[in-house]
């Protein structure tokens, strides 16, 4: 006889196993990979296999391993070379008095009425579309007086929308060549390998540092990058790190150095992602292989006001600062914040996914909270949260619940508030010394 004869036991492995972001893996994106999609690299010398020293996937990498303590490993990303979008609107005769023309260029509305003659209407339209940001270059065409040949500047979405023409007529809006932009590299990046969570670019022109924003915004990840222009510098309100400001991007952060070639923005990435998610401010920072800059202190109220982060050398020390986002909120906040919401969905998940049943009673609703607010406490002690007493989780009764959301097995509105333990980085001492 077997023992199994009289006892009969099983034993089954339960562990869902739920992908959760890779907030310490840095993506560097660039053109010059023999390969496509990305390449995980351990080391610089493995990026030198790939990539020579010139390449600014390689420099962008030497600043990344460079910190000290080096990331355990970054990916390096290939996208297609960017093409400027070409396209040309039309008329199918010359413009008369009793025409309007009307036109969306780059998501700008474009209103034209008959100016004197048809070449001056043209001339106007022409002039009207040149000055739509993204515009290269807008003229008459020589062949044809009543089409505008358009060029988009490289990087930039291009479109012609909503073209009519009033009083008679026929008008068509042609896009020839559709503008290939960072957005469409990184989409196709991510597709193949998301397992990434901050970016930097190898090319971070006005267009692309823009362009590469607007995408991060809708995107749970950040985007670093660093900027020459000395405009950031001055009481502009057109520069890169004033356009950014004014979008209210907290996902994207600028950096102004003036050196080129050293990525500062890898460098930053790279030493600070190390840490866990929330745990360290990012100001009073040095970074290895960065040269800090020298600035006035107009320069630095300047650059500062924009929200554009500086390298600099203060009482001999190097250090970051302020450790911001071009919206406002703090590098650390936004991560923080990322890596409790990915914490919680992942966790309640993995709940849901190993529990045979969570009944739709209050004490299956405790089981949820308590996850929630095992997660609500590791970021307390992560430095994330304060723990200040005013972490208050709320579970809504069973009860309270409508019966379409019972029969749906959704238990909606499970609430918490608590406050950000934030940091310190500007202290005033004052103080009285008696004779």
């Amino acid at each position: 006889m077997a023992l199994s004869d009289y006892i009969a036991v099983s034993i089954t492995l339960v562990g869902a196993a739920v992908t959760q972001p890779a907030f310490n893996v840095l993506l560097i994106a660039g053109y010059n990979a023999t390969f496509a999609g990305t390449r995980t690299y351990t080391s610089l010398q493995g990026v030198a296999a790939d990539f020579a020293a010139a390449s600014p996937e390689y420099q962008a990498a030497n600043a990344a391993f460079a910190q000290n303590p080096a990331p355990q490993k970054i990916k390096i990303g290939k996208v297609a070379q960017l093409v400027a979008g070409v396209g040309n609107v039309t008329l199918a005769q010359a413009p008369v008095a009793a025409n309007d023309i009307s036109i969306t260029v780059n998501d700008q509305p474009i209103s034209i009425t008959f100016t004197g003659s048809a070449a001056q209407t043209m001339a106007a339209l022409a002039q009207a579309i040149a000055a739509v940001p993204g515009i290269a270059s807008a003229t008459v065409d020589a062949v044809n007086p009543n089409m505008v040949d358009i060029q988009a500047t490289l990087g930039y979405e291009f479109s012609l929308t909503n073209a009519t023409l009033t009083g008679g007529g026929t008008i068509a809006a042609t896009v020839t060549t559709p503008a290939v932009t960072w957005t469409e590299g990184i989409n196709a990046l991510q597709l193949q390998d998301d397992a990434w969570y901050a970016l930097v670019i190898t090319d971070p022109t006005d267009a692309n540092i823009l362009n590469v924003a607007a995408w991060t915004e809708a995107q749970e990840k950040i985007f670093g990058a660093s900027s020459a222009d000395a405009a950031i510098l001055t009481g502009s309100t057109t520069d890169v790190a004033s356009v950014l400001q004014a979008k209210g991007y907290d996902r994207t952060f600028l950096l102004y150095h003036a050196t080129a070639g050293e990525f500062p923005e890898a460098a930053w990435l790279a030493g600070q992602l190390i840490n866990p998610p929330g745990s360290a401010t990012w100001a009073f920072k040095a970074l290895a292989a960065v040269t800090p800059d020298t600035l006035t202190q107009s320069q630095i109220n300047a650059a500062k006001g924009k929200n554009c982060n500086l390298y600099l050398a203060v009482a001999g020390v190097k250090i970051t600062d302020p450790g911001i986002m071009a919206g406002g909120h703090y590098i650390d906040t936004t991560l923080g914040l990322d890596w409790l919401q990915s914490s919680i969905q992942a966790d309640v998940f993995a709940l849901l996914a190993t529990t045979r049943k969570i009944p739709y009673t209050d004490a299956g609703a405790q089981q949820v909270a308590s996850i929630v607010r095992t997660d609500l406490n590791r970021a307390i002690g992560q430095g994330v949260l304060a723990n200040d007493g005013s972490l208050v989780l709320n579970v809504p009764k069973v009860g309270d619940q409508t019966e379409t959301d019972r029969t749906n097995r959704y238990f909606p509105d499970i609430t918490f508030s608590a406050n950000l333990a934030g940091a310190i980085q500007k202290v005033q001492v004052r103080g009285t010394v008696s004779i």
